[in-house]
């Protein structure tokens, strides 16, 4: 199964991208097509985190597609849920039957409410859903092959999400550094972001300013000595002192030094 992060957090398609599904004989089909990041890969599942928000309920859309000729008329499609695991409808999450194909578009929503649980619910939940034929469209395009091994049913998607904070989607190791819950809150407040921010696409060129800001605040409070200097528990921390670490590439700019004599900084375990 293939899946993508999705935090309450501009694909850059290369020239390994893959094309759109091709136009199809048998009708007006409808299919579910997100895209993982950076790549052209359609995938079958979106993961969803609330994190430190103060939300209690988000919407999360999730894109249709339709090959054949675009009309002029609004048109309905309509989606099932096929499946739950530790979910439940009304409780964790709602979502209707119908939803709209504008008139002239060839690209609609599927919208999920999500609700968040209680303040220590770390539950994992799980929502698949299924397009279903209609008067308008058919489901006649049930795999995008990737390879002879590889494949992807595009009429279902599956929702997985919680209350806590996953790593999002946009967030790039190479130009972060590795990832922590401690990290991405002081970036957003160096940064003037928002945990739901990272759901939409973050340039590549915009994650570098954020990385050489984070980068620069945290080379001017160790110059300050050990008590000033950022602490970080994650395990993969410099000694328990943030520092962008293992993944970050240095050719952004060398990572900070946490100088070998300072004390180590309390860390969680592996």
């Amino acid at each position: 199964m293939k899946k993508i992060i999705i935090t309450c957090i501009a694909l850059a398609l290369f020239a390994c991208a893959e094309e759109n599904l091709k136009l199809y004989d048998g009708g007006e089909a409808i299919y579910f097509q997100v895209l993982e990041v950076n790549t052209a890969r359609i995938l079958d599942t979106v993961e969803f985190g609330f994190g430190p928000t103060s939300y209690t309920d988000y919407a999360l859309e999730i894109p249709v597609k339709t090959t054949g000729d675009v009309m002029d008329i609004d048109r309905w499609l309509k989606v099932k849920v096929e499946k739950t695991v530790n979910a439940r409808q009304g409780r964790d999450f709602d979502v209707e039957s119908e939803f709209v194909f504008p008139a002239g578009s060839p690209d609609s929503r599927v919208i999920v409410k999500l609700y968040r649980g209680p303040e220590d619910d770390d539950t994992t939940r799980f929502v698949t859903l299924r397009l279903e034929p209609n008067e308008f469209f058919t489901i006649n395009l049930p795999y995008r092959y990737r390879t002879t091994s590889d494949s992807v049913d595009v009429r279902q998607m599956t929702i997985q999400f919680t209350s806590s904070m996953p790593k999002p989607r946009y967030y790039m190791d190479v130009m972060m550094g590795y990832f922590s819950v401690d990290k991405l809150l002081l970036v957003n407040e160096l940064c003037n972001m928002t945990y739901d921010k990272w759901n939409a696409p973050v340039g590549a060129m915009v994650m570098m300013g954020y990385s050489q800001s984070l980068r620069n605040y945290l080379q001017y409070r160790i110059s300050l000595g050990p008590d000033a200097a950022i602490k970080d528990p994650s395990p993969k921390s410099n000694r328990g002192y943030m520092c962008l670490g293992a993944g970050y590439n240095t050719a952004y700019g060398a990572d900070v030094v946490i100088p070998p004599e300072w004390p180590d900084a309390p860390q969680r375990a592996q």
